[in-house]
């Protein structure tokens, strides 16, 4: 196991740059735009977030390297179309869930609880989109992959846990500070929440491509 995380490490080290890259442009985004700007913003992350799932992938799957415009000519569709129905279901859930409301601080509790369920439901679905070069079929792949090897994920399901409080931490910490830097902080946030989510994407990576534990 532990040679196993030194390989994930290594291969997130590997394009580190990029990735504090775009974790800015999210940072930034997310937190610090209004709409007709954050938008326009987060469309532009989206090529460079499939070049570096696709040489994530390529890294530790045999024969799966490839220039950038290779890995995005040959990802991007499928990609955008697995993202958008994804989306739309968990839109559809947070909206149903978004009818229950609770008083604070329950209500965030319960929107981190709702929002790491679907991620850990759903944290297969992208690995499988880059390693078997799939789409749609992608979705129910990667939840029956999940449960049959809910044992093997435990990691990443704490990985999940630990984005989804840095981004909400990103969100709602620099309004309790007076710190000037608080634009910083929550950028910051957000640029390390994103670099443990590669790191959550390469460890699913090699569990699907590694041979299944007895």
């Amino acid at each position: 196991m532990n040679a196993e995380y030194q390989k994930i490490g290594n291969t997130v080290w590997k394009f580190s740059l990029l990735i504090l890259l775009l974790g800015a442009m999210v940072g930034v985004a997310r937190n610090h735009l209004e709409w007709e700007f954050r938008y326009p913003l987060m469309l532009l992350t989206m090529p460079l977030s499939v070049i570096l799932h696709g040489w994530i992938t390529g890294t530790l799957v045999p024969a799966r390297a490839g220039t950038a415009m290779e890995v995005l000519k040959e990802n991007w569709a499928r990609y955008l179309v697995v993202a958008m129905a994804v989306g739309i279901g968990r839109a559809l859930v947070a909206y149903l869930f978004a009818l229950w409301v609770l008083p604070a601080p329950a209500g965030i509790i319960k929107l981190i609880l709702v929002r790491v369920i679907l991620d850990v439901l759903t944290v297969y679905i992208v690995p499988v989109v880059f390693v078997h070069r799939t789409h749609l079929p992608a979705i129910p792949a990667g939840v029956t992959f999940l449960f049959g090897n809910f044992r093997r994920s435990w990691d990443l399901v704490g990985g999940i846990v630990l984005v989804n409080v840095i981004l909400y931490a990103s969100v709602y910490l620099p309004h309790l500070t007076t710190w000037d830097g608080s634009f910083v902080l929550s950028v910051l946030l957000v640029t390390a929440g994103v670099t443990i989510n590669f790191l959550v994407f390469a460890g699913a990576v090699l569990r699907l491509v590694a041979p299944r534990e007895p």
